[in-house]
């Protein structure tokens, strides 16, 4: 999962990671605590507080509209799905 950095964020720990705003950032784990996820951005990787993120939208889906562009490999897989 991305997430877009919506502040700068400037690390005060050493397993903080610190940002820009609108940088790209690489979640690793939201599992963390409810306030802080575990991200990577320019090859580090640290805790952020998620006040400091939004969270992109998942390329396979458009609001409630489900994307159909998933290759053949999902394709020749769907019917087993609806079995």
């Amino acid at each position: 999962m991305e997430a877009i950095a919506k502040y700068d964020f400037k690390a005060t720990m050493d397993d903080e990671l610190s940002f820009k705003q609108v940088d790209i950032l690489k979640i690793l784990s939201e599992e963390c605590n409810q306030n802080w996820s575990k991200a990577e951005f320019n090859g580090k990787d640290g805790f952020i507080s998620q006040n400091y993120i939004e969270m992109k939208p998942h390329p396979c889906f458009f609001g409630k509209t489900f994307q159909t562009d998933f290759g053949p490999v999902f394709w020749s897989f769907f019917p087993l799905i609806l079995l």
